[in-house]
């Protein structure tokens, strides 16, 4: 017997149920009770907890767990959560209510460096095409960037360290590979690379041991037998450059975004063995992402592909 071909327009038949169930998942997870989530959904609280039942069942896993009177997501709860709030977020540009600009309120932080370098920049050509958006850009906290996020006080953050969170989830913005930063007319300007044996006992200037990538770098010095003379450590990358343009030693950074802003006196090397920087847009995991906070990560990302790195 031949087999009945389903018409192209109707392969989503019978699936929309699937929405109904990310739209569950994404309530529970914003309010971590079934009582306030129910609320939200316009369901009784006894349908919110069958629900989940439902849907664990088919899925065959744990989605959420019981902790202190709430909800706590599982791993897999907060992977269809992202999904959910794309799939909302796609649906919700469809919307014709969208035909007229809604006026939204973004807070951005980052740590220094990247709010000077670049995110000033970012930000106002964004509002230029986005009139009706407001943003606040603020400083990051060195100690934890990644809490703000997942307390709800932070829309979006920008970081090139690794801060594992389990309220906070990343989205690659650039990958670079890291240079060796020298004042122009240093002796080791005239080579076409730097490797760890140029740098024995060199005098350099370091990062705090509070930064991820000091730890990594440290490895491969310690690997290479090599130990850099260190005139000084700093927090800030802008205040490690401007200690290098004034002749206190080298060091290895991200050229991301300090290439592209004034790098008057230096000169920028590639580093042997390779060693990379992943830079992240930092979200939250836990609530939906509005159309406007999409936007402006899509918009980072676009303003990213265009820099030209060593």
């Amino acid at each position: 017997m031949r087999k009945k071909s389903t018409p192209s327009g109707s392969q989503w038949l019978g699936k929309w149920s699937r929405l109904r169930d990310l739209e569950i998942i994404c309530a529970i997870v914003a309010e971590r009770k079934t009582t306030t989530a129910a609320q939200r959904l316009g369901m009784s609280q006894p349908g919110v907890s069958r629900a989940i039942a439902a849907i664990e069942k088919r899925h065959g896993k744990v989605l959420f767990h019981r902790e202190g009177g709430r909800l706590q997501p599982t791993a897999e709860a907060l992977v269809l959560h992202r999904l959910g709030s794309a799939a909302f977020s796609a649906l919700a540009a469809l919307d014709g209510s969208l035909a007229e600009p809604v006026a939204e309120h973004i807070v951005v932080s980052a740590l220094p460096t990247m709010c000077h370098c670049f995110l000033v920049g970012a930000v106002a050509d964004f509002l230029e095409f986005h009139p009706q958006v407001s943003i606040s850009l603020y400083m990051a906290d060195a100690e934890d960037p990644a809490g703000s996020i997942a307390e709800g006080r932070v829309d979006v953050g920008v970081s090139d360290s690794v801060f594992l969170h389990s309220g906070v989830s990343a989205e690659p913005l650039l990958q670079t590979s890291a240079v060796c930063v020298m004042p122009s007319d240093h002796h080791l300007a005239a080579k076409p690379w730097i490797g760890p044996d140029d740098l024995d006992d060199e005098r350099f200037v370091a990062t705090s041991h509070r930064h991820s990538q000091r730890a990594a770098l440290d490895r491969i010095f310690s690997d290479s037998g090599v130990m850099p003379k260190t005139t000084v450590e700093i927090d800030t990358v802008m205040d490690m450059v401007e200690m290098i343009r004034r002749g206190f030693g080298v060091s290895i950074l991200n050229p991301f975004p300090i290439a592209r802003f004034d790098v008057t006196g230096l000169e920028l090397k590639p580093f042997r063995p390779e060693f990379l920087f992943q830079t992240n847009v930092m979200l939250s995991a836990n609530r939906p992402m509005s159309v406007s906070v999409r936007r402006f990560v899509d918009f980072l990302k676009d303003r990213c592909r265009s820099f030209g790195l060593p």
